[in-house]
């Protein structure tokens, strides 16, 4: 299916483009409006449905799959300042995920969510997925893992 994707900045828009099988965006376009509008096999669509409102990071295929629908979206690329402080409230939302689910698979999910996550904040970080692996075995090398599942109760300081 393809998409109509309309760019605008500073409520104006400026580009528009027809005929893509993905809506993706660059950081070219970092901080302008993007519309995304998914034509659902029809000749247009629009804003006239429900408006739910998000305000949040998602995944970059999230309005691709929204326009697959026939939905509309709009989105922006965040700064990188904005992306890091998104992230952080990301990994802190999806962590309140893991916490709620009691089932294994709907956990694993949640987990590697959260470890989407985690990831994407250590490129924001300068590091790599590796050199942060690499740190945690590091870190499990001196001062061990969980899995020996102990639970510290108390201390006695002299």
């Amino acid at each position: 299916m393809a998409y109509k994707i309309d760019l605008y900045k500073n409520g104006t828009r400026f580009k528009e483009f027809h005929g893509f099988q993905s809506a993706s965006v660059s950081s070219e376009e970092e901080g302008n409006e993007i519309v995304i509008v998914g034509t659902g096999g029809q000749s247009e669509a629009s804003f006239a449905g429900e408006k739910k409102t998000y305000n949040k990071l998602v995944r970059d295929q999230i309005p691709t799959i929204i326009a697959s629908k026939g939905d509309s979206c709009r989105i922006t690329v965040l700064d990188h300042e904005q992306y890091r402080a998104e992230l952080r409230i990301k990994l802190m939302e999806e962590i309140e995920e893991y916490y709620a689910t009691d089932h294994d698979e709907e956990a694993l999910g949640e987990l590697a969510d959260v470890l989407e996550v985690i990831r994407a904040l250590s490129k924001v970080h300068g590091s790599t997925p590796e050199e942060l692996e690499n740190k945690r075995v590091e870190k499990q090398k001196l001062r061990g893992g969980f899995e020996g599942r102990v639970y510290l109760i108390d201390t006695t300081v002299q």
